[in-house]
């Protein structure tokens, strides 16, 4: 018999993007690690989009996880009154905008953040997720699922700072076959005296695992870019963390924002 060893695998497309440098995007929620979770999937989603688009359809791929988080008309007057933000409508060239702050002491529910995501997506033409739910766990996890809008990715990037032609270098490369994939994310996070520390534990696209390697090799440095992206959108945590059916926030948030039709 033939004794030669077989040879060593080739290494495979994940293990070879993981020296590649993230690409940034980013996500505007009012509410703490919501808007990590939603930042980190259109980080991935730019990056690893869309595959046999016809067979997603016949496996219900193209449809986003059911978390079980029905939101009412009350969850969305409860969290409007929480927040006591004046939105504004925008015309002409500007389509987002903060100003001013005002300090928040209470908790959200899963009910309530859903119902505020399905809301900014009716005030915002370029608001990047649609038919989202939002649920936290009693062991201090948080999950995520909906669509990810990639047509309208660059509006949005260009209208929140970030450089859409990093976007543009995601969609070009690997040539996106599906649009408006659906995602779904599970992570925990915690803030205290100002400090996020956090962890992805599963993505998905479509209903495809990604490597969490691609995304997070180091906790660190995603939860110094999660920090930015909050201070952008004119959010300060102070205090937060995750329990069952809610989130903890003590903070500042802004006083207005503006959304254009």
């Amino acid at each position: 018999m033939d004794n030669q060893t077989t040879p060593p695998a080739a290494p495979t497309p994940e293990v070879q993007n993981e020296a590649k440098p993230k690409k940034k995007a980013g996500f505007f929620r009012k509410v703490f690690y919501v808007f990590l979770v939603v930042m980190i999937i259109i980080v991935l989603g730019l990056g690893y989009l869309g595959f046999m688009p016809g067979v997603s359809k016949i496996f219900g791929s193209d449809k986003p996880r059911n978390l079980g988080v029905v939101a009412s008309a009350e969850d969305e007057q409860a969290v409007m009154d929480k927040l006591a933000v004046q939105y504004l409508g925008l015309t002409g060239s500007t389509s987002f905008s903060i100003s001013g702050q005002k300090s928040v002491d209470t908790a959200f529910t899963d009910k309530e953040l859903t119902a505020l995501m399905a809301s900014h997506e009716k005030m915002w033409k370029h608001y990047p997720v649609s038919n989202a739910q939002v649920r936290f766990n009693a062991d201090g996890t948080a999950e995520v699922s909906g669509i990810l809008r990639t047509d309208r990715i660059f509006e949005y990037a260009a209208a929140t700072g970030i450089d859409t032609s990093d976007v543009k270098k995601w969609m070009d490369k690997v040539k996106i076959a599906v649009n408006n994939p659906p995602f779904y994310v599970k992570g925990r996070a915690e803030v205290n005296s100002g400090v996020l520390s956090g962890a992805l534990m599963k993505v998905e696209v479509g209903r495809l695992p990604i490597p969490l390697s691609l995304i997070a090799p180091d906790e660190s440095d995603v939860n110094s870019f999660a920090q930015n992206r909050l201070s952008k959108a004119g959010v300060r945590v102070e205090e937060g963390s995750f329990g069952e059916g809610k989130v903890n926030f003590k903070g500042t948030i802004p006083a207005q924002v503006g959304f254009s039709k």
